[in-house]
């Protein structure tokens, strides 16, 4: 879609737009307030969250119930943090947001994937859509 997101990892969905009409677009840093996201490393966020459509933190916070079990998992060091940043996204001091890098979302789903499986429940996220970098400025690592 020609609307200045880059939907697709690589950036095609953008290219050759002619006569785009960026949205008004204000996102501002807002504290974190998602109980379960709290103490992470990173206390902004910024929403709507445009990856998965979710409008606010209290949006989030309910679609994180989802993910109780998983985050009560012990197979990935990182695993609250991976989840939480996909749903409550680390705000930038431009205002942006950070994903997750995939390399850390893979980790987790190899760690996990075992665990997960005795319980009958698939890796949930596809650690694809997530930046494949290492540079802090595309993505993060815990």
């Amino acid at each position: 879609v020609c609307d200045g997101w880059h939907d697709c990892p690589d950036g095609t969905d953008e290219l050759n737009c002619t006569g785009v009409s960026y949205p008004a677009f204000g996102s501002v840093c807002e504290p974190v307030e998602v109980e379960m996201c709290l103490g992470l490393g990173y206390n902004a966020t910024s929403f709507p969250n445009i990856w998965l459509a979710i409008p606010d933190q209290e949006g989030a916070a309910e679609v994180l119930q989802d993910y109780q079990t998983l985050m009560e998992l012990a197979c990935y060091q990182h695993l609250r943090l991976l989840i939480c940043s996909l749903f409550v996204p680390k705000c930038t001091p431009d205002g942006g947001v950070l994903q997750p890098c995939r390399a850390v979302c893979l980790a987790a789903e190899l760690r996990c994937q075992q665990s997960l499986g005795l319980l009958g429940i698939l890796w949930p996220i596809n650690c694809n859509i997530l930046p494949d970098s290492n540079d802090p400025v595309e993505c993060f690592q815990p």
